[in-house]
């Protein structure tokens, strides 16, 4: 018969809730012995009460043993459940896991080689020390430091352009340890960082692992209403090189996370198994080191989630970053908003954006999401497998997207679909900082790597790009490898020196056919006004694709669809009022 385990961080206390005091309470570190021991079945249901705050020593790491004596997982008319209760029914209360170390005066230590500082990570973190060191979340008197990997004596010391410090983390000699530059260390070792900074101002927020992390375990798992705050991941389904069954139906949803470490939720395998069915749904995520989610799984699913602030200290990823063969046919990633997905220490020069799809990833379709205010909205490593992009909007991004192919993709996966994307007020600008210009542009399609141009083919249709309005200083509107398959029809492009480029050579500097540059006369929402020229002029794509008001697109001819991501319907200027044109 299932259990349900109550878990208060002030247990003990009296209450009207009815509960019993003695057998039905559990404290953290009893409820973690129970997982270690796999004394756990389908349909147990750990509840945290609402109100607590818990600050584990170490994280809640499951089926850590031999296996299969420390798995738990449930089944599909049982999951195991980690979720809340409140005493008075308060359902905007959700109980809050910090899982942060801040050294004190004593825990550091001098080297005399490099002339750092450092601090070792606690070992009773029971982590493995080579995996927390990727780009963790270090603060100095509330300060986002930049992070970096430094594997020898060369060490830059100093403050970033930003105006943040610089930290280090050596994660192959010695592992664990933490480098903070201290000013004047080396004529003065013996003040310390806590002593120059403050005591309790240097937070290392938790590492790469979660503090709820399933090593080869987590089938029908539902993680619910928690919060996690200066922690490392929430939660991590990591079904490593000893697995031997693939993980179920794992999924993470109404959670927030704040400040945390590399990745929220991290769904990772590295034996030839699978992650099946997992699902991230309504969380919200603000100021994150690296993304949401990174991993894959077949048949994911991210759905309306709203992320704030991802990529901080990273130059590469995203916000939701789906990486590897292990995201299969049928995932989608829909209705999520991203806002300021950038390196907080500098432009996004090369990578790292709000929605990634990485190398060897297929079968993804993207649709319906809002990206605001980032460097680069979308990118596609893997342009030859049959991706879909449709029905986003993009506004006040410098790039919509990216698409190419760095990979070894079968020849049969023939190609990235972009259809049915609004980018608004782009803001592009040549001399964005670190950024190349003879690749800067709305929508990129080029190789990765030195792979045939023959391989690629890209269909790009219906798509509204607006730059700033000033053409003279803009970029490109679409930059396409040269030799490369490419479809192209009916895009409305406006505010580019030239809308269409072939890359390196710029031979091909011309307006494909089927362009139409005028302005779109959008409302202030970005929807089609009456009097848009964009209103039934696409081209029939043959798909049943949702706009994002989750209507149809018109399919069929005479009635044709509209250009951008949004259909039009009469009643539009009447529900979101007319507005100002969104062009400048």
């Amino acid at each position: 018969m299932p259990n349900t385990y109550y878990i208060d961080a002030n247990r003990g206390r009296d209450t009207n809730s009815g509960l019993s005091k003695d057998s039905a309470w559990q404290s953290l570190e009893a409820i973690r012995a129970k997982l270690l021991t796999g004394s756990v079945g389908p349909g147990d249901k750990f509840l945290f009460e609402a109100n607590s705050h818990f600050y584990p020593k170490r994280y809640l790491r499951i089926g850590s043993g031999v296996e299969p004596s420390t798995y738990i997982n449930g089944n599909s008319s049982n999951p195991i459940l980690f979720g809340k209760y409140d005493y008075n029914v308060k359902t905007n209360k959700k109980p809050k896991f910090t899982l942060n170390h801040t050294p004190k005066s004593s825990d550091w230590q001098w080297d005399a080689t490099k002339n750092l500082w450092y601090w070792t990570y606690p070992q009773a973190y029971e982590s493995n020390t080579l995996t927390w060191g990727h780009y963790p979340r270090v603060t100095i008197n509330g300060k986002l430091c930049q992070v970096v990997r430094f594997e020898s004596a060369t060490f830059t010391r100093g403050v970033d352009p930003a105006g943040n410090l610089q930290v280090s983390v050596s994660q192959t000699t010695t592992p664990g340890r933490l480098y903070i530059w201290t000013p004047n260390a080396s004529s003065n070792p013996s003040t310390n960082p806590t002593n120059v900074y403050g005591e309790g101002n240097i937070i290392a927020a938790g590492t790469g692992l979660a503090i709820f992390q399933f090593n080869r375990c987590g089938s029908y798992v539902n993680i619910k209403n928690l919060v996690s705050t200066e922690s490392g991941t929430l939660a991590s389904p990591y079904n490593d090189a000893s697995g031997t069954a693939d993980i179920e139906t794992f999924i993470v949803q109404d959670c927030e996370s704040y400040d945390s470490g590399t990745f929220v939720v991290s769904g990772m395998v590295d034996n030839g198994k699978n992650i099946n069915n997992l699902k991230l749904i309504n969380n919200k995520i603000v100021r994150c080191v690296g993304g949401s989610f990174q991993g894959g799984s077949k048949n994911l699913l991210i759905k309306g989630n709203y992320l704030e602030g991802m990529n901080l200290g990273r130059s590469d990823g995203g916000g939701f970053y789906l990486t590897g063969a292990h995201t299969g046919f049928g995932g989608l990633i829909e209705d999520n908003t991203i806002v300021d997905a950038k390196y907080e220490t500098g432009g996004c020069t090369t990578d790292g954006c709000a929605i990634y799809v990485e190398t060897g990833t297929i079968g993804i379709t993207v649709r319906r999401n809002v990206v605001a205010n980032s460097p680069l909205a979308l990118q596609d490593n893997s342009g030859k497998s049959s991706n879909m992009w449709h029905s986003n909007l993009i506004i006040n991004c410098d790039k919509i997207i990216t698409i190419t192919d760095q990979g070894s993709l079968a020849t049969t996966l023939t190609k990235t679909r972009f259809y049915h994307n609004t980018g608004i007020n782009i803001g592009m600008n040549v001399n964005y900082p670190g950024m190349p210009t003879a690749r800067f542009a709305a929508i990129a399609c080029r190789k990765g790597s030195s792979r045939p141009a023959s391989n690629y083919e890209y269909d790009i249709k219906n798509n509204i790009i607006l730059g700033s309005g000033v053409a003279a200083t803009q970029g490109y509107g679409i930059l396409i490898e040269p030799g490369a398959v490419f479809t192209q029809a009916t895009n409305l492009i406006s505010g580019f020196s030239v809308v269409k480029a072939d890359e390196y050579s710029f031979a091909n500097a011309i307006t494909p056919p089927g362009t139409i540059m005028t302005n779109p006369n959008l409302l202030g929402s970005g929807r089609l006004s009456a009097g848009s020229s964009a209103i039934g002029v696409g081209t029939d794509t043959g798909l049943l694709l949702s706009d994002m008001d989750n209507s149809l697109f018109k399919v069929s001819a005479p009635n044709k669809p509209s250009i951008g991501c949004f259909e039009f319907y009469p009643l539009n200027e009447l529900l979101y009022g007319y507005g100002s044109t969104v062009m400048n």
